[in-house]
């Protein structure tokens, strides 16, 4: 970069750049994002029980809330139930497709439910016959996990066949 205009407008990008996470940070460690100077810990442990075309699975999320991607058949319906472990019965939980697909229960892409006295909230979900992911995000309180669903091959880009990863039905 030679040009000392051009270099001076990159440089300033940056600067804002810079600027704007150390504010973000700053609000975070100083507790204005609704915590006493941490960082927000809203992530409840929980498991999920997937179950679709005689297959059962467990699963459990990553630090972010998110469980590893379930391939599916176009169209098919899948059963699913939350668990979530310390959060009382009662508490709402708002199960959304965020992607395409649909809630049984509710015939829409929303579902409102509440934890039973297991501590669990179970739907059926169905995605369509287009290939691709389907999301669904459960918000229990400040809590998110996400469900990812697959309609379409596993196999990895550049990957052969004899490596493509895959669930053990249980």
């Amino acid at each position: 970069m030679k040009n000392p205009v051009v270099r001076k407008k990159v440089l300033v990008v940056m600067a804002s750049m810079m600027m704007v996470l150390s504010l973000t940070i700053s609000q975070t460690a100083n507790g204005q994002n609704g915590s006493p100077g941490i960082l927000p810990q809203f992530r409840q442990a929980a498991e999920a029980h997937v179950n679709f075309g005689g297959k059962n699975y467990t699963l459990v999320p990553n630090q972010i809330g998110i469980f590893p991607r379930v391939y599916v058949q176009p169209e098919e319906t899948i059963l699913v139930t939350v668990a979530y472990l310390g959060v009382a019965s009662g508490a709402g939980v708002l199960v959304q497709a965020e992607d395409g697909g649909q809630i049984v229960e509710t015939g829409s892409v929303a579902h409102h439910g509440r934890l039973n006295k297991q501590g669990q909230i179970s739907f059926t979900f169905r995605v369509t016959n287009q290939l691709g992911v389907y999301r669904v995000v459960l918000r229990q309180g400040e809590d998110i996990k996400q469900l990812d669903f697959w309609v379409g091959s596993p196999q990895l880009q550049g990957e052969p066949a004899s490596k493509t990863p895959t669930f053990n039905a249980h």
